[in-house]
């Protein structure tokens, strides 16, 4: 209605629908990597999208230390109160973290920023368990090797193992 359409652009559950899918989940799926700020932002937007749907501005604290990825800063307190939330929202389903990790654009070696972020992530997950009751029941590093990252192919690279794309035998190499 905002935008001057009569209706959601994005279709409703019917009360029989909601009945029918809740509680059906095995798990919560949770893709985890960093956090921002968010304000309402409830200005009309022409044309509407999928962006303008959400009604909020994000931005990153700029004492938040960075990554090899705009859009990646390390914010490990966000994952507990993600977390918390998950565990407040849903009655404490089992969460299984699918992704969590940190990039680099430099091909070093040396990984101090990937440790310091693993530790500080991991121990906030083992607090929001502990010490919130979230029923955390997998944990999976994203990646375990340098890959092709969507819209920026081998520049921004996740992996603990860096391979070396420039040798047709792309050797593996421990960071």
């Amino acid at each position: 209605a905002e935008q001057g359409l009569s209706q959601s652009r994005l279709p409703s559950f019917t009360e029989a629908e909601k009945q029918r899918n809740k509680g059906t989940s095995d798990f919560f799926g949770l893709n985890y990597y960093t956090s921002a700020l968010v304000f309402n932002d409830d200005t009309p937007k022409n044309p509407p999208s999928y962006d303008d749907d959400k009604d909020v501005r994000s931005e990153h604290d700029p004492s938040w230390p960075e990554s090899g990825s705009g859009w990646l800063k390390m914010t490990p307190f966000g994952m507990r109160r993600t977390l918390d939330y998950i565990h407040g929202k849903y009655g404490g389903q089992r969460i299984w973290i699918t992704e969590n990790g940190i990039s680099d654009r430099n091909d070093s070696l040396t990984d101090d920023h990937r440790i310091w972020y693993y530790e500080e992530y991991i121990n906030n997950v083992l607090q929001a368990i502990d010490l919130d009751g979230a029923n955390v029941i997998g944990y999976t590093a994203w990646s375990f090797m340098d890959n092709f990252e969507w819209s920026v192919g081998y520049d921004e690279n996740f992996g603990m193992y860096n391979i070396d794309f420039e040798d047709p035998t792309t050797p593996r190499t421990r960071k």
